[in-house]
């Protein structure tokens, strides 16, 4: 199940999904299904409404779910057009839904692929827990084309990328451009009006707080990490909760263990190491850890 069509706070456990109900014909019977719980009322609601254009699409895949002023449901997925379709293949959209009255109010296009020879691929970011409620949505959209080499093969070429922060109460769409010390840094995760970027190396990692609102880095600082020779780079996977960073090395097998390392976010402090053994491991088999979950 998808964790990004879950929203949860003090006052609601919202489930958004777009699905079929028609199983033997795609294009037919596209809904958004919402079921609501109001915590303090234990009060339980579930509705269905449809997707516009429905034939249009061969499928769907939900990005994110938030809740915003006046219950306003955002339910944020990236649709692709089916092979009948003359229009751009991969587009964001933003559907907005009134909880109370059930209905869709309108339905946005973020981006789409452009007309010609180039196409679009997008990666979006999330918190350690997608469920949990943020002011933006935030993704970067690159525009790639295909070009001829001189063997006769072809291989994909970057014409443009962009870093873009979607502000859901005010249904707002910005570029950012970070500054020049952070180009090369990998974007982690965000909660609200804050990035999480690290650059990670064989020295070790820096970790930057970034303000999407002033635009300007709050923090940095070195994470006290040992100074093993280890590449921070390749084979660690990283996650932000509590105001805490996390880092997992991300395979076990036979000859090695994966170390786990919790540091502070403002300072770097190192506040526990430890490790995930290899005890019974076949030296045929290997565990690869793809991500952090933190319980709340």
């Amino acid at each position: 199940m998808n964790e990004a069509s879950f929203y949860e706070d003090k006052n609601f456990l919202i489930y958004s999904n777009i699905f079929n109900e028609n199983y033997s014909n795609i294009e037919d019977d596209i809904k958004i299904k919402t079921s609501v719980l109001k915590k303090k009322e234990n009060k339980k609601s579930s509705f269905t409404i449809s997707i516009p254009n429905e034939k249009q699409y061969g499928s769907f895949y939900v990005q994110d779910v938030q809740l915003v002023k006046n219950n306003q449901l955002k339910l944020i997925a990236n649709n692709t057009q089916n092979v009948y379709s003359n229009t751009p293949n991969n587009e964001i959209h933003v559907y907005t839904i009134d909880l109370e009255k059930q209905k869709l109010l309108s339905d946005d296009v973020l981006t789409s692929d452009p007309v010609g020879d180039t196409y679009n691929q997008y990666n979006s970011y999330s918190y350690s827990d997608r469920t949990i409620p943020n002011k933006y949505f935030l993704f970067t959209n690159d525009q790639l084309k295909m070009v001829d080499k001189n063997d006769g093969s072809y291989e994909e070429k970057l014409v443009k990328s962009q870093f873009i922060a979607y502000n859901l109460e005010k249904n707002k769409k910005e570029v950012i451009d970070l500054p020049e010390k952070l180009k090369n840094a990998n974007i982690e995760a965000y909660k609200d009006k804050e990035i999480y970027l690290t650059i990670r190396d064989k020295k070790g990692v820096k970790l930057f707080t970034y303000n999407l609102e002033n635009k300007k880095i709050e923090n940095e600082c070195t994470l006290q990490l040992p100074s093993n020779g280890q590449d921070w780079n390749e084979g660690v996977t990283v996650t932000f909760a509590q105001n805490k960073v996390f880092l997992l090395d991300s395979y076990v097998n036979e000859k090695t263990e994966s170390q786990l390392f919790v540091n502070d976010i403002s300072t770097g402090k190192s506040l526990y190491q430890g490790k995930i053994n290899n005890k019974g491991i076949d030296k045929e088999y290997f565990i690869r850890f793809d991500e952090i979950q933190v319980k709340r």
